[in-house]
């Protein structure tokens, strides 16, 4: 979305003022929306990286075979006005969590060669949560604000009971070709050559065979 053009952001602000009674000003934080899309500040409103539509068609996990760590994610293109992520989103399945499994590991990783293919990522920010909600709410972190360019991952890793856990919420009805996961004994261990992981779902096909796209989110702001 292209930036509106104002002919001086402090007239702007004097007129808005103007046009606000004292306790409508009191009520309005600096950078919050308003109802015409643009932020009070004069800056863009946020861009929300994400390939799912809010409704999720089932939800995966690791075999009961073995009890793995679980990195789960999406891939997405950087635009322009949103190269710094802020906060990253990831909705969970009913299964989980359990606070006996420990927390999530949120990561932001750089796609070096804009591939798609996260085999050479490398981490730039991680945080970890214990999330404390499940379906299609959506549980948010905030992270170090890290600028992104080109093409990025957004992931979320915890260590699973297989056949019982099943954190990864998916929207059937759009397509997986931009998701992936993998499976570990230590996701951190891995997490900067993630082509030594054992199990990666970019390995089998060049096309990914995911039955949808995970919903797990970013929001990045402008320069």
């Amino acid at each position: 979305m292209s930036r509106p053009s104002f002919p001086n952001r402090t007239m702007l602000s004097c007129l808005l003022l103007a046009t606000l009674s004292t306790s409508a000003i009191a009520e309005i934080a600096i950078g919050e929306p308003q109802p015409d899309g643009v932020y009070f500040d004069g800056f863009d409103p946020p861009v929300i990286y994400q390939l799912d539509d809010g409704e999720a068609s089932s939800n995966m996990g690791p075999p009961s075979s073995f009890d793995p760590d679980m990195l789960w994610g999406n891939y997405y293109t950087t635009d322009p006005n949103g190269v710094v992520i802020t906060r990253l989103a990831v909705a969970f399945g009913p299964t989980f969590p359990s606070l006996a499994s420990g927390p999530v590991t949120f990561w932001l990783l750089d796609d070096p060669d804009a591939d798609g293919d996260p085999r050479n990522a490398t981490a730039l920010a991680s945080v970890q949560a214990t999330p404390n909600v499940s379906g299609n709410t959506f549980f948010e972190v905030t992270i170090p604000p890290t600028r992104v360019s080109g093409a990025f991952f957004v992931g979320a890793s915890a260590k699973l009971l297989g056949g019982q856990d099943r954190p990864a919420r998916v929207d059937g009805s759009n397509p997986g070709n931009n998701s992936w996961f993998f499976y570990a004994p230590d996701i951190a261990a891995v997490i900067n050559d993630l082509a030594s992981a054992p199990f990666g779902s970019q390995n089998i096909t060049p096309v990914n065979p995911l039955p949808g796209a995970f919903m797990v989110r970013a929001t990045g702001s402008g320069p």
